[in-house]
């Protein structure tokens, strides 16, 4: 007699937003560094099991949803900002100096010499969707770094939503933006900390969630997991 399958696991917004974060920052790395889907599902399952003891899946279910997430075609506008990019999707021009002053920001530094010369990346990258969110929020926020913070906040949610088929509609976001606009700095601070972790943990074969617990700086973090001392169970 066949045996009968079980209903298939649903997973709440929140883990579906995790796992549609984890695969955006990894299609974000060149092929050779991109983390495989088996190795990224344990890792997520880790993340969860430390968040949301009660509702960890199983590694299938989250290799599937990686799956998913992996062939959602990337949107024009995750495509990276430039004036070309205009042509298509226009910002209204009294937005236009303060979208140019923080494409500045993400342009890379090009040195010199007299035959060669070497890119030097400075502070992130600027998408399509975050130069329209600049454009949206640029009278509300004044400094241009927290303005970048929310524009790539209220992106990233925004992303979220569309590849996860939920509402794009986040009151308590907006409250924050409201009465305390630092909030979004710290998010994608502590965002960008979490990626750059896993990649540590990736690169000297360590534990991350036990890396992220040490709660150290970025470069003893690395010190630390090259020393081999949290080493991944096998």
């Amino acid at each position: 007699m066949a045996k009968k399958r079980g209903r298939p696991t649903i997973l709440t917004p929140d883990i579906e937003r995790l796992i549609a974060s984890h695969v955006s920052a990894n299609r974000k790395k060149s092929p050779e560094q991109r983390t495989p889907r088996k190795i990224l599902a344990y890792e997520i399952q880790q993340e969860i099991a430390r968040r949301w003891k009660e509702q960890v899946p199983e590694l299938s279910t989250l290799e599937k949803r990686i799956s998913h997430y992996g062939s959602i075609p990337e949107e024009p506008f995750d495509r990276l900002f430039s004036l070309a990019s205009l042509l298509e999707h226009p910002i209204p021009p009294e937005a236009m100096p303060t979208v140019m002053a923080i494409y500045k920001k993400a342009l890379p530094i090009v040195k010199r010499g007299k035959q060669t010369y070497m890119i030097v990346p400075r502070e992130g990258e600027l998408t399509i969707r975050e130069a329209q969110w600049i454009a949206r929020l640029y009278k509300l926020i004044d400094d241009p770094d927290l303005l970048w913070d929310w524009a790539w906040f209220y992106a990233q949610q925004e992303w979220l939503a569309e590849v996860t088929g939920k509402p794009f509609d986040f009151p308590e976001f907006d409250l924050e933006l409201m009465e305390n606009p630092q909030w979004a700095r710290n998010e994608r601070t502590e965002f960008e900390r979490e990626i750059a972790i896993w990649d540590i943990a990736e690169k000297y074969n360590a534990d991350p969630i036990k890396l992220k617990e040490l709660n150290l700086s970025i470069k003893q973090t690395e010190k630390i997991a090259r020393s081999g001392k949290y080493k991944k169970e096998a």
